[in-house]
């Protein structure tokens, strides 16, 4: 009897082992995930502030005559 208690404490351990090996990668992909969507998302803000709207200018400028 005890040998088997100790046999599926082992067995425990390991599972244990291997589910936070798992939880680590899923951690990693995660913050993996977040950083390209961070770029992604950076990325999308630079192009939009190179890129002119149409008629921001002359808001900005109607803002400032009204000074």
């Amino acid at each position: 009897m005890v040998v088997l208690h100790i046999e599926i404490f082992c067995i425990s351990i390991s599972q244990t082992s291997d589910d936070l090996e798992n939880s680590a990668e899923m951690e990693e992909e995660k913050v993996r995930a977040e950083t390209r969507i961070r770029a992604s998302t950076n990325q999308h803000v630079a192009q939009m502030k190179l890129r002119p709207r149409k008629g921001r200018t002359e808001g900005i400028l109607s803002m400032e005559d009204e000074d």
